[in-house]
């Protein structure tokens, strides 16, 4: 059974505003925040409650809801990371840049130094791989066929399927 780790409420989060100019699409958050002992947030998806998910420069995916309570879904931030699967906090990640929602609710993430994309279940927060194999290259493929070079990120289309940018 996954536990996240104990949340914290963090009062102050420095966040600095892109231009007005670069318009934001639904669901995206177009701020730079630092999170004190995480590092950057490279990207961060808002959920339909006012929920923010949020991939971290530290290699963690972080959950911090609209009280200001901040809790850890999957990854360890501060651990130098590499390709592995596993649950919630002993699954690691190599800089996951982008993250966004499938229409199941779980979590996709583009790993960008393990150049894989990368799944977080609903429930449970199961961390598995969904393309990549942790070898940088570019070639079209299924699963661990796929190769990505610094997978930047991911958003999911219209039409289910998930577009990656590398």
């Amino acid at each position: 059974e996954f536990r996240p780790a104990p949340l914290r409420r963090w009062p102050s989060l420095a966040m600095a505003s892109r231009p007005a100019a670069m318009p934001a699409p639904v669901g995206v958050f177009v701020s730079t925040v630092v999170i004190p002992g995480m590092g950057e947030a490279k990207n961060i998806f808002v959920l339909a409650d006012g929920s923010r998910l949020i991939a971290t420069a530290s290699n963690a995916i972080l959950l911090l809801l609209p009280t200001g309570r901040l809790a850890t879904v999957a990854g360890c931030a501060g651990e130098d990371g590499a390709l592995a699967d596993g649950t919630g906090m002993k699954a690691r990640f190599d800089s996951p840049a982008g993250i966004t929602v499938d229409k199941t609710g779980n979590i996709v993430v583009s790993d960008l130094h393990s150049h894989a994309l990368r799944s977080v279940t609903k429930e449970g927060a199961v961390v598995t791989t969904l393309a990549g194999n942790g070898e940088e290259d570019f070639t079209d493929g299924q699963g661990a066929e796929a190769r990505f070079s610094e997978p930047t990120s991911v958003v999911l289309a219209a039409n289910g399927r998930t577009l990656v940018a590398d």
